[in-house]
């Protein structure tokens, strides 16, 4: 076992898939990297069965003096298991013991439908949201120890729904979550820049927002607008305020916009699915004056979450920052309706009867 440091960061990393060539490049770029000495940096790295460049299963390493140190070969296993997960954030816990956790998850992301898609002998396996968040609350009870920054460095994570399924379930497991305001870049967001932006001196919550932002500030200097990322606190109470208010919301958006046929409050400007909820608001704020009161407590409540950059700092595109799911009819909703109506953000909120164009009172 290891002399306890500041840091250590564990790396999730899925390329048993069609991810492979970008995740192990950044890989690569890993191992020739120089980190401080009060950090540990521990790899457990999926490849497609293809690859045997001194690889086969899943592998454990610990990145140290300019080299990847194979620590174990686990073998073939799906990492889009969570009890997967779960093994590899108690172990590196234990064996790498350290003040402050970061986790980096790459690989996949569908948004409420699941991460880490993984293929899996004949098959293709993802991780539901629901294990994902149990995962994590079941570590904070196991080793009694906070994830300080979780990072996405999959897509499709910026939904209020998968956030609040995480800030709910696990409850204090995580205090900042990182993550795209879009989608990150097709090589993936840059561990390195990530790592190299740790220090030791978080000692309070104005240096530990102090040290995130300045993650997402080297990374954003990295990538264009779409690429961005932003961070997150994950402040549980804040989530379930924002649950409450959707709920209204959606009560509002149906008593104005034509019943709810949702192309008629958004005529010509929906490229997805998604909609940016700041942006949702600035667009109902031209249409519907009576909804300002609900628009100033809902951004209240996001400005609570949204560390940085802040909401006026994130460009006002439809489908940047924290969104929420907001098809244009009901059989958009159809597609997906078995992995939606399992999100704990749907139980007795009547955004979901908006969106399968239910009657709304």
């Amino acid at each position: 076992m290891s002399n306890k440091k500041i840091w250590t960061v564990l790396i999730y990393a899925n390329g048993n898939n069609d991810l492979d060539e970008n995740i192990h490049r950044e890989f690569e770029l890993l191992k020739d990297a120089e980190f401080s000495e009060d950090i540990n940096v521990i790899v457990q790295l999926s490849r497609l069965p293809k690859q045997t460049d001194n690889q086969c299963g899943i592998c454990r390493y610990i990145i140290k003096d300019k080299e990847a140190r194979l620590i174990k070969n686990i073998g073939r296993t799906s990492m889009a298991d969570s009890a997967a997960l779960l093994d590899f954030l108690i172990w590196g816990n234990e064996y790498y013991p350290s003040e402050h956790l970061v986790v980096i998850l790459s690989g996949h992301g569908l948004g409420f439908i699941g991460l880490l898609c993984d293929q899996f002998g004949n098959s293709l396996y993802i991780m539901s949201i629901q294990a994902f968040s149990k995962t994590l609350s079941e570590f904070r009870i196991k080793t009694d120890q906070t994830i300080d920054i979780l990072v996405f460095d999959t897509c499709y994570m910026n939904l209020i729904e998968v956030l609040y399924e995480l800030a709910v379930t696990s409850g204090d497991s995580v205090r900042y979550s990182l993550l795209s305001q879009g989608n990150p870049p097709l090589e993936g967001l840059s561990w390195r820049i990530i790592i190299n932006g740790l220090k030791a001196d978080q000692t309070d919550e104005r240096t530990a927002d102090a040290l995130v932002c300045g993650i997402v500030r080297s990374l954003n200097r990295t990538y264009d607008e779409e690429n961005a990322t932003f961070a997150l606190r994950m402040i549980c109470n804040c989530f379930v305020n924002l649950k409450v208010l959707t709920d209204q919301l959606a009560a509002f958006i149906y008593k104005e916009g034509k019943n709810g046929e949702l192309t008629g409050v958004f005529p010509g400007q929906r490229d997805s699915e998604l909609i940016s909820i700041p942006f949702l608001l600035d667009q109902m704020g031209g249409k519907f004056s009576p909804i300002e009161t609900l628009s100033r407590e809902i951004r209240c409540n996001l400005n609570h979450i949204v560390l940085c950059p802040g909401l006026d700092e994130i460009d006002s595109n439809s489908n940047l920052g924290l969104s929420i799911y907001m098809p244009d009819n009901p059989k958009q909703y159809l597609v997906f309706k078995k992995y939606y109506e399992q999100m704990l953000f749907y139980c007795n909120n009547r955004w979901l009867k908006l969106i399968k164009g239910e009657s709304v009172e």
